[in-house]
């Protein structure tokens, strides 16, 4: 492995864009781009939020989630419906088929950090995994995560 001179930074940008890499090659053969994913993963552990807390969640911006959530519904994974409280709010839902591909996703991304780990022992793992938590939480990223199962 050759030495790294940049340091931490760095070498976590290269890992970050190397898994990108590889989860848009994967994500794409089910026919959902990285950010889309991004969006029904937050969908998978709670629909029928608001626009406004999915943007949020997801670290993006209106007019960034609004064509996601475009995208998403012509592929007929979500849909959109007026909230009954506050008619200028819009809550996001899942459709049977944003739910049904869950779980081919969520194999394609297990395949992904397997591949990433391949050769570490379970308790290499668990300090690596340990350790990218303990960065996270220094960078604040806990906190601006949105729901507290997307932790693990």
């Amino acid at each position: 492995m050759p030495d790294n001179p940049f340091g931490f930074g760095f070498l976590f940008w290269r890992v970050g864009k190397a898994l990108r890499r590889e989860v848009e090659a994967r994500s794409a053969a089910l026919d959902v781009t990285p950010p889309q994913f991004h969006v029904l993963f937050r969908l998978w552990h709670g629909d029928g939020i608001l626009t406004s807390e999915l943007t949020k969640d997801i670290w993006s911006d209106g007019g960034t989630i609004t064509g996601l959530i475009d995208r998403l519904e012509a592929k007929g994974l979500v849909r959109r419906e007026r909230d009954p409280d506050d008619r200028r709010a819009v809550r996001i839902y899942l459709t049977p088929a944003g739910r049904d591909r869950e779980a081919p996703l969520r194999a394609m991304l297990a395949a992904v950090d397997a591949q990433a780990v391949e050769g570490f022992r379970p308790e290499e793992r668990a300090a690596l995994l340990q350790a990218l938590a303990r960065v996270a939480a220094n960078l604040g990223a806990w906190e601006t995560c949105g729901s507290e199962t997307e932790r693990g």
